[in-house]
């Protein structure tokens, strides 16, 4: 699944795993660039690179679609944004440990609906759970599966 020279593209805005991934990423042969918004602006210094864009709905994302290639890995939790990914060739890992394949995008594009429907409604929409240490453990699996160049039954 990993080709040479793979880069590993961060939805930073809401990334739990920031700091775990730029020290998973040092010294490794991929590029790891988080693209954030700059309404998400840090004064953390990473290892990684850090793509800043516009403070517009989805920019991040845009950024994302324009740049992520067949190999390349995207860490999200925007199943619109998961599904592009997937249909041009990259691997998927969300914040919470799911590794998505390719099949998976209708799944992706029909949850991504149903929340635009809930925001258009007004409907409140409750936040996520925190993320637990299973899921933690899950998330860093998925790093180490797309490094060794895991196959399709193990991603």
């Amino acid at each position: 699944m990993t080709k040479k020279g793979a880069t590993v593209y961060v939805d930073a805005d809401a990334c739990p795993h920031k700091e775990t991934i730029d020290t998973w990423g040092a010294g490794k042969s991929m590029q790891i660039v988080f693209v954030a918004s700059s309404a998400h602006a840090s004064n953390k210094v990473y290892e990684a690179e850090t793509v800043m864009v516009e403070n517009e709905p989805e920019a991040a994302d845009m950024y994302i679609w324009n740049h992520v290639s067949a190999g390349d890995l995207v860490i999200a939790d925007d199943h619109g944004l998961a599904a592009i990914a997937l249909e041009k060739g990259a691997a998927v890992l969300s914040f919470r440990g799911k590794r998505w394949k390719k099949g998976d995008e209708e799944w992706l594009l029909a949850g991504r609906y149903a929340g635009v429907l809930a925001k258009q409604g007004k409907h409140r929409v409750k936040g996520p759970k925190a993320i637990s240490l299973e899921e933690r453990k899950l998330f860093f699996e998925g790093l180490e599966i797309f490094e060794a160049g895991g196959s399709e039954s193990k991603w």
